[in-house]
């Protein structure tokens, strides 16, 4: 018997360990899978190559934003600031005017605003100006704000932390009121709750670290920083906040009521009740059209799922603890008072998660998107906890009998039921985690495909001639060369294009030469096509032009193709 029941403990100690990995798996891999404001356009555009400076940048986005100090910046190729201030925002639109006297560069523009939800949402674009150097796409990415992943994952799992700790001091004050026996020791539950409530608060105080880091790009002092306080004085610090007061005062309250149902009832469970309040005042269902009844519906949902939760936890020690002492009778009352509040919240969490998600998705989006199949997944374990309460509440629990020991077969049954159900309701808090920063599918776009990489190269002398190579796009296999020949007065090339050969050579390869033909395409103006250039890598261009009858210029550039 007793190896019997060490294999079943070995085997649920795998199964923890199991899910543990799948929710970390989850929280890397989506953690900063997506944003909720979304950059639709921008002038110039991305990847664009304009003749002269523009006076001003203009970003739009999905829905409404607001922008921090410093919130957007344009850098030229040195990564000199260019912008000439704090950007305007009105409404989805932000604008940021640009330096006089600027000239031909490359120039990124990086920007990190709070979308309308309370997301932070961070991105970076380029362009080139006349001659200048191209930006690197690592260049981009990196202003963009790449390297907030980190943080963005970190909180992911700081939410989890926050979500389950605060279902379970709501949810566990409610048990202690409802179905928790008024002659039982209620120091164990007690003291867990206790636990529960610091590290709520904990977690709130994390994120609250985490959001002014992304939305200043100053790290993990921001928070403590002047510059970066409207980063957090948005709806999402305010909703915080409500989560960390009503946490830790209901942890006060919590230990002062040493068990006492009146003190618990009428005093820490209002209290508690706040923290799904919070929860809900900031996220997906707070903006957009019919924000109030959505937002309701998001407050009955966490409520009802911290009822369940939490419920759940204490559940599981208390009727051990009657089993184990030989008061079957105590443990079946309390399984069915469970179950009567277990069956209430299932209910309302169904209701009000189908209204939720008929408000952020569609059918054509759940599959295509990532906050679609994160959706599914959700719903997919939501209907097996339903399908687990429902055998519980219409098959055990009646079987079990008023003195609970007509069938020790279900109590085993019950037992094993409520382990899987507390390790699934830990999947279902991490999906939620990552789904309160993951686009809704209602408002994702299809990502535009990215700008051809253009390599810009600089003049070189041809001879007595100039000569400028532009390749587009950069990609291998597809690039198409052109050349740009000038006089020494700086007037067009009357060369003809018969006079002039390309070859290209990628030295780490062993490659070439490759010779092509040029064609005539404007004044002074050549094309070469680069398709023989297959592989990535770094490429030497060379240019030959009969300039006389016995003169030839020759130039080399080096470009990369990736």
């Amino acid at each position: 018997m007793r190896g019997r029941g060490g294999r079943r403990r070995a085997a649920a100690a795998r199964a923890v360990v199991a899910l543990v990995l799948v929710v970390l798996g989850v929280v890397a891999g989506a953690g900063a899978a997506e944003a909720h404001a979304e950059l639709t356009a921008s002038t110039p555009a991305d990847g664009a190559r304009l003749a002269t400076v523009p006076p001003r940048i203009q970003l739009g986005f999905s829905e409404s934003v607001t922008v921090p100090a410093d919130g957007v910046q344009v850098l030229d190729s040195r990564g000199r600031r260019v912008d000439a201030g704090k950007a305007t925002v009105q409404g989805a639109t932000v604008v940021v005017a640009l330096r006089a006297g600027l000239g031909d560069d490359g120039y990124i523009v990086s920007w990190r605003v709070i979308s309308a939800d309370s997301h932070p949402v961070t991105g970076g674009i380029s362009f080139v100006v006349g001659s200048g150097p191209a930006p690197s796409l690592d260049a981009v990415r990196a202003a963009g704000a790449g390297h907030d992943r980190s943080w963005q994952i970190t909180g992911a799992l700081l939410r989890i932390v926050m979500y389950a700790a605060g279902a379970l001091l709501v949810g566990g004050v409610l048990f202690m009121v409802a179905v928790h026996p008024l002659d039982a020791d209620p120091r164990l539950h007690t003291n867990l709750l206790a636990v529960a409530g610091v590290l709520t608060a904990a977690a709130g105080f994390g994120q609250l670290i985490v959001q002014a880091a992304v939305a200043s790009g100053r790290g993990p002092l921001a928070l403590f920083r002047g510059s970066a306080g409207e980063a957090v004085a948005q709806r999402f610090g305010w909703s915080i906040g409500l989560v960390m007061v009503a946490s830790l005062w209901g942890v006060v309250l919590v230990l002062l009521a040493e068990g006492d149902r009146k003190v618990l009832g009428f005093v820490a469970l209002p209290v508690v009740a706040l923290i799904p309040l919070g929860f809900a005042v900031a996220g997906h269902p707070t903006t957009g059209r019919g924000a109030g009844w959505t937002s309701l519906a998001d407050l009955a949902h966490a409520s009802a799922a911290c009822a369940w939760v939490g419920g759940l936890v204490l559940l599981i020690p208390s009727w051990r603890t009657h089993r184990d002492s030989d008061d079957p009778h105590a443990a079946g009352v309390l399984v069915r008072r469970f179950s009567a509040v277990a069956t209430v919240s299932v209910l309302t969490v169904l209701g009000a998660g189908l209204v939720l998600a008929w408000r952020e998705t569609t059918w054509s989006t759940l599959l295509p998107t990532t906050y679609g199949r994160l959706l599914l997944a959700k719903v997919g374990l939501a209907l097996a906890l339903s399908a687990l309460g429902a055998y519980n509440h219409f098959g055990l629990v009646p079987r079990i009998g008023a003195d609970g020991a007509d069938h020790p077969r279900a109590w085993r049954r019950l037992n094993h039921t409520l382990r899987f159900e507390a390790a699934t309701f830990a999947a279902v808090l991490a999906l939620t985690g990552v789904l309160v920063n993951v686009t809704p599918a209602k408002n994702h776009r299809p990502t535009r495909p990215a700008a051809a990489p253009v390599a810009v190269l600089k003049p070189v002398p041809l001879g007595p001639l100039s000569l400028q190579v532009n390749v587009q796009p950069a990609r291998p296999g597809r690039a198409q060369v052109d050349l740009t020949i000038t006089a020494a007065d700086g007037s067009p090339s009357t060369l003809p294009p018969d006079r002039i050969t390309v070859e290209y050579r990628l030295p780490s390869a062993g490659l070439g030469p490759l010779q092509r033909p040029v064609v005539l395409v404007g004044p002074g103006r050549y094309r070469a096509d680069g398709s023989a250039m297959g592989v990535a890598g770094q490429w030497r261009i060379t240019v030959r032009a009969r300039t006389g009858r016995f003169d030839e210029g020759t130039a080399t550039v080096t470009t990369t193709l990736a």
